[in-house]
């Protein structure tokens, strides 16, 4: 069941809201994804050129297919072989000759016309997708992915068949017509090489990126079961490659394991995606593979890492630390990647089953949820920003889930980042929401954020930051102050919420009137927490004594804020309303409050001179009624709770401590 309160969050919790901030991400990240993989093709592609070059001028080609290729007589393959010592570049104009070759018997001409086309498709500046797909060797491409006895020539065809995939919907619908997926699939199982698999593995990424159609047609195919079957295989080195000379791999051949899941914790992350969410069975496998990926990047840092720098053999500094540098780098793609895919799980309405209850439990019983909220202060924001997505989810849930963050210490973790000096705009708005999801529960849980001095933090936002994160903080606050607990307002009060709210409302009454037209909806919940906070000053009053809140605001110009606000005609009603009424119960008139002072004088404190009142403060008679249940929060007891009371002379104290200015209920 959901926290009631939840509907006060309007416009950040909603579930539509929330889709919308999803898929938003979503289209950045593809765009991104995509990016880094073009660069990465271009750069393996400049290394395998330079590799090419350097034996050619060597005079040294001990390799069995190139060896095969030289006695080819009139080849496509032949003529590329020979321009590439002059000249290493393919040109769209080769395509007829490699396409002929691709069919050649040889298996020398084979792989280089291959290599050709897949060179060809890895331009990073408008690829000839289309013209490849038109010249009708795709099928071949296909087929001879699944030469198992040739793996550099599969290798060569699977990264042609990915670069495929990589492009326009309907390049990827084309691959799909011809029944790649299922053979993608399979190879994730049926190939012993890592470099086979991770291939396998990027081109059904880019297939269930593609849109929800194709990631339901690879979930129903069976993509699960062999990807969590990589998610649990152990290193072994026999089974690394490197056909293309990729750095570290020969001094380091975990990396290239490393670099299998990193790309399996991708395509992961997109099975995540998209509407409608996965069935209940997919769903445990999507956790196993999560689990079982987490624990692979946790060994690789703990382990690994450190492994490859006490190694004693003769590999360079440099390499070591190059090898370090591009594991820590996949440890953390593995961790954001890990951490986005459970961000969009959480965020489905499962319909047809509890899929959010089932999926909380199972993450919290795996340790996942433990793991995310450990990484909330982790060193990379990126994987800071999607762990903070996962557990916002979570906190928008109901009291049970929230509970068990609040049990692993996310709060202590919030106040890690918001106070970094590295932390930015976009992580504190996302904090201060999920913030605001707390503090929309129960009181316990709003005694919990002063108990970790949070709430300094957020009416220090509410002050300075800019509009954004301002608003988010507000929605915290405001929550806050909803039960009316002295508990919670008092301290607020003392740590400066009243001269922020008032800084804020200022900053947005500077902006054009548009604006504050579109901002009424933020307007009305800071006049509904000024309402809060003077609600409790009201409750603690003796006879007719000023609301010592109220007059802070008053000293503050809340007052002449509240009255220009009603002579904005463009201002919605409630928010018309609201302030006339703020006025109208605790800014009285001038005549008015001159008839109680005169009222006071004239004896009415006097006529309570022999009766106690019980002003709400932490005395020894009311001090258990007063304490937090939990035992975790004694620490949240009132320490301004010594007031002075002189009944003979009329002086009340009404929580004022006269030499702080703080209030002491």
């Amino acid at each position: 069941m959901f926290k009631p309160n939840r509907e006060f969050q309007a416009g950040l919790n909603a579930d539509e809201t929330r889709r919308r901030r999803q898929d938003n991400s979503l289209s950045l990240r593809r765009k991104d994804r995509e990016n880094k993989l073009q660069q990465k093709r271009q750069r393996i592609l400049e290394r395998s050129s330079t590799s090419n070059t350097a034996v050619a001028a060597n005079g040294n080609v001990n390799n069995s297919s190139s060896s095969q290729l030289a006695n080819n007589d009139g080849s496509g393959a032949a003529s590329l072989k020979e321009r590439s010592r002059g000249k290493p570049e393919v040109t769209l104009s080769d395509l007829p000759k490699l396409v002929d070759g691709i069919y050649h018997s040889s298996l020398a001409a084979q792989y280089e016309c291959v290599k050709g086309v897949r060179i060809l498709l890895s331009q990073p500046n408008h690829p000839p997708i289309k013209q490849v797909i038109d010249s009708g060797v795709v099928p071949r491409f296909i087929q001879l992915s699944r030469e198992c006895s040739h793996p550099e020539l599969q290798y060569e065809s699977l990264w042609a068949l990915l670069n495929i995939a990589s492009g326009a919907a309907e390049c990827t619908a084309h691959i799909i017509r011809n029944n790649a997926h299922n053979v993608f699939i399979d190879l994730l199982r049926s190939s012993p090489f890592y470099e086979i698999r991770e291939q396998s593995m990027w081109a059904l990424g880019n297939i269930a990126g593609d849109g929800r159609e194709l990631k339901d047609l690879l979930l129903q195919n069976g993509i699960l079961g062999n990807a969590l079957f990589i998610c649990q295989c152990d290193f072994d080195a026999q089974y690394v490659t490197n056909f293309n000379h990729t750095q570290f791999v020969d001094h380091v051949p975990v990396v290239q394991f490393a670099a299998l899941l990193t790309t399996t914790s991708w395509a992961l992350s997109n099975l995540c995606r998209s509407s409608p969410p996965p069935t209940q069975q997919h769903l445990e496998l999507i956790i196993q593979c999560i689990v079982a990926l987490m624990k692979q990047a946790m060994h690789l840092k703990m382990s690994v890492i450190a492994s490859v720098g006490q190694d004693t053999s003769s590999m360079d500094f440099a390499n070591k630390l190059g090898a370090q540098h591009k594991l820590n780098n996949d440890v953390d793609e593995i961790f954001g990647n890990l951490a986005w895919g459970a961000s969009y799980l959480t965020g489905f309405d499962y319909g047809d089953y509890d899929g959010t209850e089932l999926l909380v439990r199972r993450l919290g019983e795996e340790g996942l949820i433990s793991s995310f909220v450990n990484l909330m202060d982790y060193g990379n924001p990126n994987v800071r920003h999607s762990c903070n997505r996962v557990i916002g989810n979570i906190l928008t849930g109901s009291d049970t889930h929230t509970k068990l963050c609040l049990n692993m210490g996310i709060l202590r973790k919030y106040h890690a980042v918001l106070t970094r000096e590295d932390s930015n705009t976009r992580e504190r708005k996302e904090i201060c929401w999920a913030l605001s999801n707390i503090t929309a529960g129960p009181t316990d849980d709003k005694l919990l954020l002063l108990k970790h001095g949070l709430y300094p933090v957020l009416i220090e936002l509410l002050k300075t930051a800019i509009y954004d994160v301002g608003r988010e903080a507000l929605w915290a606050l405001s929550n806050a102050t909803t039960n009316h607990d002295k508990r919670v307002i008092a301290p607020l009060v003392d740590f400066g919420i009243v001269e922020a709210l008032m800084a804020f409302l200022n900053r947005m009454n500077a902006t054009t009137h548009a604006q504050r037209v579109s901002q009424s909806k933020t307007l009305l919940v800071a006049l509904e927490c000024i309402e809060n906070i003077l609600i409790v000053g009201q409750q603690h009053l003796v006879q007719h004594e000023r609301n010592a809140f109220g007059k802070r605001f008053e000293e503050c110009g809340c007052c002449d804020f509240l009255e220009a606000l009603q002579t904005d005609e463009q201002i919605g009603d409630d928010v018309y309303e609201k302030s006339v009424d703020i006025i109208k119960k605790y800014f009285e008139g001038e005549e008015q409050e001159q008839a109680h002072s005169q009222q006071y004088l004239d004896g009415g404190a006097q006529a309570h001179s022999s009766t106690h009142l019980d002003y709400g403060l932490n005395t020894q008679a009311n001090q258990n009624q007063n304490q937090a249940p939990d035992d975790d929060d004694d620490d949240l007891q009132n320490n301004n709770n010594q007031t002075q009371t002189n009944h003979a002379n009329g002086n009340f104290d009404f929580g004022v401590n006269g030499n702080t200015g703080s209030f002491g209920f």
